[in-house]
């Protein structure tokens, strides 16, 4: 089966707001209640074997990104704190990079790194970050790509014996 990606586990005791805000009406609480069971946090090795999945798919290169690792005292529904959750996620990610090569890293972690670079200060989940971080992150891609050209170009004038 599939999964749904999720920072909350919405389930019948949650609140009306938090379904309007997490989850809308796509598909409505009744029919998530109905068809969805929540699983928890997805494992370090799951990512790790989605990580190879993908880059087993093409030979193209990829560009990764990490997650923040702000520390607040916030924690998600089964009681890890953000920070900590990112960082345990973030280390598969590194180890996924130091095994793969033409996989590059635009490193979020360097761009948003305290609440100031979140969308506001309440933002609970580092999900939703400030504009100026986007266009932060924004630049770094850009940087990224230039490198991945240039890799790209010295491997294409290699004389091949």
């Amino acid at each position: 089966g599939g999964r749904v990606p999720s920072f909350v586990a919405l389930d019948a005791e949650s609140s009306s707001e938090a379904w309007e805000h997490w989850w809308g009406d796509n598909p409505g609480r009744e029919a998530w209640l109905a068809d969805f069971e929540s699983s928890g946090p997805m494992p370090p090795e799951e990512l790790r074997r989605g990580l190879d999945r993908l880059r087993s798919t093409t030979t193209a290169s990829l560009v990764v990104l990490n997650a923040p690792e702000i520390e607040t005292a916030e924690v998600y529904p089964w009681g890890e704190a953000h920070a900590s959750r990112h960082r345990l996620l973030n280390e598969v990610v590194d180890g996924f990079l130091a095994s793969h090569d033409d996989v590059h890293l635009l490193d979020v972690r360097r761009l948003a790194t305290d609440a100031s670079d979140l969308a506001s200060p309440e933002e609970p989940l580092q999900f939703h970050l400030a504009r100026a971080t986007y266009v932060r992150i924004a630049a770094s891609l850009g940087d990224v790509l230039r490198t991945v050209r240039g890799d790209r170009a010295r491997a294409s004038s290699q004389v091949r014996l």
